[in-house]
């Protein structure tokens, strides 16, 4: 007999900030775990020695144990924690809820001092009584929790070679003795799709490699998750065996570690201007766009400003929303120059840059920022005769010299004086 759950979740982001406020510093891989227990000595003899289950944290900046992390687990009747190992067992004195409860396991840093805000991670185990009969009848409850969520976040800098690979814990498909409650029972999983990315080891999903958002998102029936399909064989017998299966959805966490790039292959852009008159809020040439392969949620501090605008002429108007369109969520920025008062052109051309900054990026390799060069190209000829510089006569008897010969030479970036 075999009997299939679809789990569906959906794409979290992560950003990681280095201004205004704290860190993202650690994860849960697994959370809000739900499962069904038999809650009668037969089981505290069990799983007051062998752990139910095992939550620990690990570090977002390259998805390793966090050691220096304490766990614990809110007061209650039924269960405790090893504080060092993240470890649940039952209670020798436990008492039986009545119904399903649902406890907190938090994680906080080992040594932090007094005056630093806290910063914590939590998870929900959330505990449902049966009786052993019906657990032992139904035998999926041996093979899975009866949910829970699974979560990995992207590589990142050096971890992404091959070389700095290790594989990474997401987390126990089910309490490793719960079989020890059926007698006469044994359990056999197999991994039959997602092995590109994953690996199986006993009832433990592992990392295979390793794991880039921006290249895997889309490449999956749903964009920005990675999915796991689990077979547990239960072998009542020789002859006798039942088969469950579980399709698993893996949040990957997208990190912001793209910066902006321009759309364009080349980072001139030339306008041309009809008239060298102006109006505050008028556009001034076309659109430049940028794009970002993070998602829009992790771009959430992108700036921009313009450069080497020495009149002063020029506002950006910038709007960034999320394209999907390739099934790869990423982040477009259109940005439209402004002028910002009225006035006139008396000279040509008139070069600007504008530059897109990513404040928060976490990678210390892709460029930060990209920029626009812009120049505007005037047809001074509309120009009004008042409005034009009329050229004025030398002194008289000035004495000669080289040109730059004492003055300091202020331009922008092209080298043009303005």
């Amino acid at each position: 007999m075999e009997s299939t759950t679809i789990v569906f979740v959906t794409l979290l982001t992560i950003i990681t900030q280095r201004k205004h406020c704290a860190a993202v510093d650690v994860y849960f891989p697994t959370t809000s775990v739900k499962f069904n227990l038999p809650i009668n000595e037969e089981s505290e003899s069990i799983f007051s020695k062998i752990p139910l289950a095992q939550f620990q944290v690990l570090r977002m900046e390259d998805n390793r144990l966090a050691s220096d992390y304490l766990y614990s687990l809110e007061q209650n009747p039924l269960l405790r924690i090893n504080s060092s190992s993240g470890e649940i067992y039952m209670r020798t004195d436990y008492r039986s809820p009545n119904s399903s409860a649902t406890f907190l396991v938090t994680a906080f840093p080992r040594d932090q001092p007094d005056h630093e805000l806290l910063n914590v991670s939590h998870l929900s185990l959330e505990v449902t009584p049966q009786p052993l009969e019906e657990y032992c009848s139904e035998l999926e409850h041996i093979c899975f929790w009866s949910s829970a969520q699974y979560t990995i976040a992207e590589s990142h800098g050096p971890y992404r070679r091959k070389d700095f690979f290790e594989p990474v814990l997401i987390g126990a498909l089910n309490s490793r003795a719960a079989k020890y409650l059926c007698p006469h029972v044994s359990l056999e999983y197999s991994l039959n799709a997602g092995s590109s990315h994953f690996v199986l080891k006993q009832n433990r999903l592992y990392t295979r490699q390793t794991l880039d958002h921006d290249e895997l998102n889309g490449l999956n029936a749903k964009a920005g998750q990675l999915q796991a399909r689990i077979t547990c064989t239960v072998k009542l017998s020789s002859r006798d065996q039942r088969k469950f299966s579980r399709i698993l959805d893996i949040k990957l966490l997208d990190r912001n570690d793209n910066g902006p790039k321009l759309q364009e292959s080349s980072s001139k852009f030339d306008f041309y201007l009809e008239q060298p008159y102006f109006q505050a809020d008028e556009e001034a040439g076309k659109k430049v766009i940028y794009v970002d392969k993070d998602t829009l949620e992790a771009n959430a501090h992108l700036v921009y400003a313009v450069h080497n605008d020495s009149h002063g002429l020029f506002r950006p108007d910038c709007h960034a929303y999320e394209a999907d369109h390739t099934g790869r969520p990423h982040t477009i920025v259109s940005c439209q120059l402004r002028f910002s008062r009225n006035g006139v052109f008396r000279e040509t051309p008139y070069c600007v840059s504008l530059e897109a900054r990513d404040l928060t990026i976490v990678s210390r390799v892709d460029a930060m920022s990209a920029t626009a060069n812009v120049c505007y190209h005037i047809n001074l000829s509309k120009l009004h005769e008042s409005e034009q510089e009329l050229p004025q006569a030398l002194p008289l008897r000035a004495r000669l010299h080289r040109i730059f010969e004492s003055e300091e030479f202020n331009g922008d970036s092209a080298g043009r004086s303005l």
